[in-house]
Formats: structure tokens, C-alpha cells, sequence
């Protein structure tokens, strides 16, 4: 067993870490790599849904009510780095040639431009461009968080993610006097850099869309951050011999998205964003969720109240359980008129609840909907990222190739009871769908432990309901030759 010194039990007790789950990490790191059970893709009819025309303005009428009454805030994680955006920019000098003459080729399309030529000049060789692109001295695009890039031509100054999800912000959960609720994660080190741009465009966007932002922020806690083992078993320590912590991932966020105000939270990413002319598609989409949202959210309140007079009979809770096939495609709940069943319908609606957006899958890198099987033998649609497949068993690689759709990270969350009262998140974890990455530091070979992602193993115990949307509402920004595409250019 894992010997601690006081040294390590100091660094544990300063991030609030105990030791058992110093070891329950330690025990997972060294077991088999954790995966999905994949019984199928998750398809139209078949774990999604798709919304008819003539039940869509219904529930855009819907949302823009739910909106008025102040039951809407907004989720972004913002956290992440510019710097993978950049990679190939800065790899081995064949491919990086290769993107640099992309670069050059196409450099004066990008919306940072005219700042870049400023420290360059018309003369600069593709060198120079890229040096001041990156440097921190100069432009330093590569040293910023993702969220503060700029991503879209604009008046005065160019577009940012942050700015966008502001705007979209406005567009789509203002309450009656104005008030739009909108919280990002940040790293410490950027917190200061956000405050200064929402100071500096938020009266702006404001004034332009009547509105009045209630921004916060928050940081991922040191007490979610996770441990590596190197390949003998042995803790990943530094040269001072300090136990290594790493960031838990995007999972470890849960806890932040619990403390959110709203009983209704859109969660979207950063870098989906789209600039003023191709936002209206989005807007609507927003809106339909939403409504969606809102109306299984008030239903399933609704239940759960009657729920709780004993003198319910079988006819209600047939209205229950044909709630739950119909929406959440929930094949195991039996029905019956006596106690015990009325007991556990409440407990499978008292939970949280999400509608999540998915696309047609066009072979972008992540994860996506599938029918997975759990532990105790159910199947349910869930989210599975890439991480999570098992592409060296044949039969898993032939469900994960049959996808036919996407995970963009476009989510409305109910996450408070039918008192109002907000759920304990944590709660609905599946600790088993941690993430084991294999990572080369320092030349070393370690295994890495990630928290269950936010929307999928962090939320694997919720009520889920898959909606399609258009391609049009996806257009993520993984690399800053993707700020080319036309959704992005404007």
C-alpha cells in the first residue's frame, strides 16, 4: 500500500483531499482502462428525438416565457487554453511549413489581421508573422485562454467567444427587466483578463440588446484535481519529490454547474460560437430546447406531486411510465397501482433532467449519443466520448462506426426538485466512467486520470432527452484554421 509522508499529508489537507480517495484514484489508475458497454448508436425514433414543425413555435412561445419569468441562466465553461489551437503552427518544420504557407496564404481573412500587421509590417517574412502571432511580447494569441481569441470580424474591435456567448446570452434568456444570468469557469490566472473585456464590451452589448448582464465567474476546485501513476504503480512525483496534481477535467466542473443560479441552465462550450449574420438558426434552436426544457421540467413536477398522495392508482402512474418511454426511452420501469411501485416512480423522476442537442455526425473529433449498458444491466442513451469506446473490440468499433450523430455540447439542465430546491449534483456521478489517458512528461511515460466529463459520466444518473439540430448551430473552433469556414467568416 501507498505510503504518505507528512509532506503529502500537508499538500492533502491544503487542496482538501483525503487519502482514501488518494487511493480509490490509486486503485483505478491501476486496474484495466475503464469503457463503455455500447449496445447500439443512439438513432432517430431510437434514443432521439426530432421535433416537428408545428410543435416548434409552440415551444419557442414557451421559452420566451419561461425567459420572462427570470428561470433561465447560462453555463460556459471558458477555462481552456488558446494554445492547442496554435499546435500546427508550432510542430515539426515540415508540417509546420505547411501551415505556416496556409497561414500566410490565407492570413489577411483572419480577424486579428490588422493588430497582427501592426507588429509585423508589410515586409515580415511567414516567420516574423507567426513569432508575433504567438509571442507573448506582441500579439501572444497562443497565451491566452480560448474564450478571449478573437474569433469574428467586428466593429470596433474583432469578436471573442466571450463576447459572442454575451450576445447570445441577450438574445435568448433576458428575463422581463433585462436580466440575463450568464457564469463562466475561468483559470485564476485569466480571471482578471475576462473582467477587463466584460468592462470593456459588455456596456456595449448591452445598450445594443436592452439588457443587464449578471456575469460571475468561478475557478475548478483544487479538490477535484487528480493524480498519474508512472508505469511501476508508483505516484507521479516532481523533482522536490511532491505528489503531481493535475486538473480533473471538464467533469470536475459539476460541482461549479450545482452552484449556478436558475432552475433551468443552458450549458454550451466556449468555441461554438457564430458571428451576427448565422446566429438566427441558433437563436431559434436555443429557444426550442429550452421551451422543451421548461415543459418536461414542469411535467415531471407535476408527476412527482401526484406522486406523493398514496391514493394514486395504476392509471396514473401508466401516464408516468408512458412519460418516461416516450421522452427519456425509460423501458424499465414496470407499472402497478400498489406503493412500492408509486415509491419507484418517485425515485426515477427525482432527479436531474437534461435536453441535450446532438447533430448529424460529420466525423467531427469527440464524442456522441449511444444506448450504453450499465452496471446493473439497463440500457439508456447516454453521451460516450472517444476516450470511453473500445475501438479494439470488433464488435464496439461496428457500434461506434454506425453513429449517426454528434455531441456538440448544446444543453438545458433542470436541476432543481420539485421544491425548488437545487440538486446535490454530485450525486448522479458514475465514478466508474472516469477517463485513464496515457500522457509522455518530461520524457516519462504516466497514467493520467480524468473525472468524469461533465455531460456525459458526470451526468450518466440523470433523466436524459436527445434532441436533433442543425449543423448549422455547431460550428466549434478546435484550430485556428477553422476560423476560415464560412460560419466563421462573416
Amino acid at each position: 500500500m501507498t505510503q504518505f509522508s507528512s509532506d503529502d499529508c500537508e499538500e492533502l489537507e491544503q487542496r482538501q483531499i483525503s487519502i482514501d480517495e488518494v487511493r480509490r484514484q490509486i486503485e483505478f489508475l491501476s486496474g484495466p482502462r475503464p469503457v463503455a458497454r455500447l449496445v447500439r448508436p443512439a438513432t432517430l425514433g431510437d434514443g432521439i428525438h426530432r421535433i416537428p414543425e408545428d410543435r416548434q413555435d409552440e415551444l419557442i412561445r414557451r421559452h420566451d416565457s419561461t425567459a420572462r419569468a427570470g428561470r433561465f441562466s447560462k453555463f460556459v465553461p471558458a477555462s481552456g487554453a488558446a494554445s492547442r489551437m496554435f499546435r500546427d503552427l508550432m510542430v515539426s518544420p515540415t508540417v509546420g511549413n505547411d501551415a505556416r504557407a496556409r497561414f500566410m496564404e490565407h492570413r489577411h481573412r483572419f480577424p486579428f489581421f490588422d493588430d497582427l500587421a501592426s507588429c509585423v509590417g508589410a515586409a515580415g517574412s511567414s516567420d516574423a508573422w507567426v513569432h508575433a502571432l504567438l509571442d507573448p511580447d506582441q500579439l501572444g494569441l497562443e497565451s491566452l485562454p480560448k474564450g478571449l481569441v478573437p474569433f469574428h470580424h467586428g466593429r470596433p474591435e474583432p469578436r471573442t467567444p466571450f463576447d459572442e456567448h454575451l450576445i447570445e446570452a441577450a438574445q435568448t434568456i433576458a428575463d422581463a427587466d433585462g436580466g440575463c444570468r450568464v457564469h463562466f469557469t475561468v483559470s485564476p490566472e485569466h480571471r482578471t483578463m475576462f473582467l477587463d473585456r466584460l468592462a470593456r464590451r459588455g456596456p456595449e452589448f448591452q445598450e445594443i440588446h436592452r439588457c443587464r448582464y449578471d456575469v460571475s465567474f468561478s475557478e475548478q476546485s483544487p479538490a477535484t484535481d487528480t493524480i498519474a501513476l508512472t508505469p511501476e504503480g508508483d505516484l507521479q512525483r516532481d523533482e522536490l519529490g511532491r505528489i503531481v496534481f493535475r486538473p480533473g477535467g471538464h467533469g470536475a466542473l459539476i460541482e461549479n454547474l450545482s452552484r449556478t443560479e436558475g432552475d433551468l441552465v443552458f450549458v454550451k462550450n466556449i468555441d461554438n460560437v457564430q458571428p451576427d449574420k448565422r446566429r438566427e438558426t441558433t437563436v431559434r434552436w436555443k429557444k426550442i430546447l429550452g421551451g422543451l426544457g421548461s415543459w418536461l421540467h414542469d411535467r415531471r413536477v407535476e408527476y412527482q406531486t401526484r406522486l406523493q398522495d398514496a391514493s394514486t392508482d395504476e392509471t396514473n402512474h401508466r401516464e408516468v411510465v408512458d412519460f418516461l418511454r416516450e421522452w427519456c426511452f425509460i423501458e424499465s420501469v414496470l407499472v402497478g397501482d400498489d406503493d412500492k411501485d408509486r415509491r419507484r416512480l418517485q425515485r426515477v423522476l427525482d432527479r436531474p433532467l437534461r435536453v441535450a442537442g446532438v447533430v448529424l455526425n460529420r466525423d467531427e473529433p469527440g464524442g456522441g449519443p449511444f444506448w450504453v449498458r450499465g452496471s446493473a444491466g439497463e440500457d439508456r442513451p447516454q453521451i460516450v466520448e472517444t476516450a470511453q469506446m473500445n475501438r479494439e473490440d470488433p464488435e464496439q468499433s461496428r457500434q461506434v462506426d454506425g453513429a449517426t450523430h454528434f455531441n456538440p455540447v448544446d444543453l438545458v439542465c433542470a436541476v432543481r426538485d420539485a421544491e425548488g430546491r437545487s440538486y446535490d449534483l454530485e450525486r448522479f456521478v458514475d465514478p466508474e466512467t472516469s477517463i485513464v489517458t496515457e500522457k509522455t512528461v518530461a520524457g516519462h511515460q504516466v497514467r493520467a486520470l480524468e473525472r468524469p466529463g461533465l455531460w456525459n459520466g458526470a451526468m450518466a444518473g440523470w433523466l436524459t432527452v436527445f434532441v436533433e439540430v442543425p449543423l448549422e448551430t455547431f460550428s466549434p473552433v478546435k484550430s485556428v484554421f477553422d476560423l476560415l469556414r464560412p460560419e466563421h467568416q462573416s
